[in-house]
């Protein structure tokens, strides 16, 4: 009778645990990743947060020639494009089920194989890349009367630390360590040549091994460096 008790008095408790973990996830990754990822994550919410270190493929994606842009344009027009290319990066990203980690003024970092696991990550990450660029295509081809946006990509596969880090003012999923600083120095590569995706060896690598018919296919659209 009492462990009966015990238990119709834990399980109200247990439940609400679950949905603050459950709306603490929500809160995390809404707008960060596709939908279809937070209904995944929602299944198993405990194993979702904690910081880990794993192999993971990271993506930058940024505006050619900003600087010069924003000499051209008043500020509410140079913020509206910004925003729109912003907004097709980051479709991208969620349609080949990425998790964008932030925004860095004209710039958006993105990364596969977390928080769910995504065994082809780098093969995700390189057609993220090329339908970035087709996308930003279409969508000058749609304005005509302005000067076409071209973005510069680079993506890097290492081992680095993601999970939900910060303080208890702010904290965010997110990933850090060389493999996020090595793919940010392979975007400062790719600056100066509009419409240029750089892949990294490591990348190349772990997407031969992913996705071979695939990597042959793309090979002379990108270009490979070392790190």
């Amino acid at each position: 009778m009492a462990s009966g008790l015990m238990i119709l008095t834990l399980l109200p408790w247990a439940w609400w645990r679950l949905y603050q973990q459950q709306r603490h996830i929500r809160r995390l990754f809404e707008g960060y990743v596709s939908p279809e990822v937070v209904s995944q994550l929602l299944q198993a919410p405990q194993d979702t947060l904690a910081p880990q270190k794993k192999q993971i493929t990271v993506l930058f994606a940024d505006i050619t020639g900003f600087t010069q842009l924003s000499k051209q344009l008043s500020t509410e027009k140079l913020a509206e494009i910004t925003r729109q290319v912003l907004t097709i990066l980051t479709e991208q990203v969620h349609r080949h089920q990425g998790t964008v980690d932030k925004y860095i003024g004209d710039a958006v970092m993105a990364f596969w194989n977390a928080p769910v696991e995504q065994p082809d990550h780098a093969c995700r990450a390189m057609r993220c890349a090329l339908s970035m660029q087709r996308a930003l295509a279409e969508w000058n081809a749609r304005n005509p009367d302005q000067s076409p946006v071209r973005i510069h990509i680079a993506v890097h596969t290492g081992e680095a630390m993601v999970g939900d880090l910060g303080t208890h003012y702010r904290h965010t999923y997110t990933a850090i360590g060389d493999t996020v600083n090595r793919a940010a120095r392979l975007l400062e590569q790719a600056n100066d040549v509009a419409g240029q995706i750089v892949f990294s060896k490591q990348s190349l690598n772990a997407a031969c091994r992913q996705c071979a018919p695939f990597v042959e296919q793309i090979k002379h659209q990108v270009t490979i460096l070392d790190t």
